[in-house]
């Protein structure tokens, strides 16, 4: 198959600059979902690419594949997946922090490589739908939860180790490609579609720990094709899944299940049905019945219907606003909304691609990378306190459709920084690294934080 090439340079609209590729890789199966580890300012400052985290810079590639028959023999049909890890290193090759310190004041050259082990896949047993973090406690080792064709939840542990030997000797950045997955298992799993055929599970998200907690995120939220949402408590000190809670949240495939950022116990859905929810799982997780705004119906919160011109397919909260969201929808639109104030959203953006996937900036919260399928992946700027979106960057190389995108950090100094972030495409089995300019603002674009 032909590797995706970098289209020309559109005509920059609005201040658009367009991303350049700086690396791609082929995986094995579809690739369906993208997750970022970033990289800390540290890592590209004379300290080596991962040296002191093995995590940095890593990325953990959600894998679906349709197997069997022609399609109208759906029973015959096997739906395959798995997990695959790669690693963003610097390609400068010998000269180790002198090198290095150099490279920084241009643009560093960088390269994908796939984190290597006992196999290229981790094995899930089914195609995988959503992937998140679970949030980290271990400096090598990481766990994930997994939202799979067959209907289940799954969380796997993942470690990852240095691959030069026994002895204290690490790798150069030359062979950052010798980290190596020294452990995985599945820690544990549940069923979300027992005795149900054809229902999958759709998407899966991690709440955050208790503030100023130690202990791993005890609830999950999940989502299955049949409308229902089911919040899952996760035993760390015999790890298993549990089911607490189900309730029927929609008519149609809800493709996006997320917590609120500080609150366990809030959680919002989007679905085909063009609905945007919040549900207080405190009250029961009832209501099925549509409702308006702030009614009184137990376990709905809210319900807008009318923003989305088409299915929801992504909800994120911010990651330092806990009020404030931004939702993606079939519609190709962007919505930034203050969750207090639900009738309306803040501020929205055409991404030129219904967006079915985004990721936060940690470096500059006001960014967002879209991942647009058929229209590529954009760079978005919330400014005007929320207000106002407005693109800031383009990367069109994908030669199929974008499922997933992420930002790995900021690399380079001097005033020529560039935001890298990576995205992976479905049919032709992609994973690219890319990069931006980034245009650093003094201001918090996003106001103040209450």
């Amino acid at each position: 198959m032909t590797m995706a090439q970098t289209p020309e340079p559109e005509e920059e609209r609005g201040g658009t600059q367009q991303a350049h590729l700086k690396d791609e890789k082929k995986t094995e199966l579809n690739a369906s979902v993208l997750l970022a580890s970033p990289i800390s300012r540290s890592t590209t400052q004379g300290g080596g690419w991962g040296l002191g985290d093995p995590w940095a810079g890593t990325m953990a590639v959600g894998l679906y594949q349709l197997e069997g028959s022609e399609a109208g023999e759906e029973a015959a049909q096997v739906r395959t997946g798995g997990l695959q890890f790669f690693k963003v290193s610097s390609s400068e090759g010998e000269g180790g922090a002198e090198a290095e310190a150099e490279a920084n004041q241009r643009e560093l050259a960088l390269r994908l490589a796939q984190v290597a082990g006992g196999a290229k896949i981790v094995e899930t047993g089914s195609g995988v739908f959503e992937i998140k973090w679970f949030h980290r406690r271990d400096l090598h080792t990481r766990s994930l939860a997994v939202a799979k064709a067959c209907g289940e939840v799954s969380v796997h542990e993942v470690t990852l180790g240095f691959g030069g030997g026994d002895g204290p000797d690490r790798p150069t950045d030359s062979e950052s490609d010798a980290f190596v997955v020294e452990r995985e298992r599945e820690l544990c799993s549940a069923s979300l579609t027992e005795g149900l055929e054809g229902v999958f599970c759709l998407c899966v998200d991690v709440a955050a720990p208790p503030q100023g907690g130690d202990s791993p995120p005890s609830k999950l939220a999940a989502s299955t094709s049949d409308g229902r949402v089911h919040l899952l408590s996760c035993d760390a000190g015999t790890p298993g899944l549990r089911v607490a809670l189900e309730w029927q949240a929609h008519d149609l495939e809800p493709w996006s299940v997320c917590f609120h950022a500080a609150d366990p116990n809030l959680v919002y859905t989007g679905a085909d049905d063009s609905f945007f929810q919040a549900w207080d799982c405190r009250q029961g997780g009832g209501g099925g019945a549509a409702v308006e705004v702030e009614a009184e119906a137990p376990g709905r919160r809210w319900v807008n219907r009318s923003a989305h011109g088409a299915g929801v397919c992504c909800v994120r909260t911010h990651r330092d606003r806990e009020h404030l969201v931004a939702t993606g929808s079939y519609d190709e639109h962007v919505r930034f909304w203050d969750v207090r104030m639900p009738r309306r959203p803040l501020a929205e953006l055409c991404a030129g691609g219904g967006v079915w996937r985004m990721d936060w900036c940690e470096r500059d919260p006001s960014l967002l990378v879209t991942a647009g399928m058929q229209g590529g992946c954009r760079v978005l700027r919330v400014e005007g306190g929320g207000g106002s979106l407005e693109e800031q960057g383009a990367y069109l190389g994908h030669g199929s459709i974008a499922y997933g995108a992420a930002f790995l950090g900021l690399v380079g100094a001097g005033g020529g920084e560039s935001l890298l972030a990576a995205s992976c495409s479905f049919y032709d089995n992609q994973v690219h690294l890319w990069g931006v300019p980034f245009v650093r603002r003094e201001e918090d674009m996003l106001g103040p934080s209450s």
